[in-house]
């Protein structure tokens, strides 16, 4: 229960042992009026402090994610130490055809083709044209793109792709 306590033309309003400075309505001298009690609020529960999702909008873009891999390749796990003949290529690009064993080749112009490999976990797709991914998924490589050196593999192969 509270109470008005009224001084001049300061009133203070007590409610649960708060006092706060309220103006007063007149002119009393020290004249203790009983309140009416407030009632209670209720506790809110954890679904209504919860905030609704918000719908995105209709036009909003979708993520696309990468479909499986189509075809396999060759991969090798560059994660440790290797050693790595680095060589320098000149009119080379990245070619691939589902129908081929290589699926995935390097053409060197007027210089015939050469193996890839790729690091470990890059997988290949056709869409309908060639696009090597890496291992979370995001495309590295396409068919046509032009390759300007890698680690010189064995006698004609090319690790490409790393770091």
């Amino acid at each position: 229960m509270g109470a008005r306590l009224t001084f001049g033309a300061l009133s203070l309003v007590t409610v649960i042992g708060c006092a706060a400075p309220v103006p007063s309505p007149s002119l009393q001298s020290a004249t203790l009026a009983p309140t009416t009690p407030t009632p209670a609020l209720p506790t809110p529960s954890l679904q209504s402090l919860t905030p609704a999702p918000t719908p995105l909008p209709a036009t909003a873009p979708e993520i696309e994610t990468a479909p499986p891999p189509s075809a396999p390749i060759r991969t090798f796990d560059t994660s440790g130490p290797f050693a790595c003949a680095g060589i320098g290529l000149i009119g080379a690009t990245l070619q691939g055809d589902p129908h081929d064993p290589r699926v995935a080749w390097i053409a060197v112009k007027d210089n015939g083709t050469r193996g890839v490999i790729f690091p470990k976990g890059f997988t290949a797709r056709f869409t309908p044209n060639l696009e090597i991914l890496d291992g979370t998924g995001q495309v590295k490589f396409r068919a046509g793109d032009a390759i300007d050196g890698g680690c010189l593999w064995g006698q004609q192969d090319l690790l490409i792709g790393w770091p």
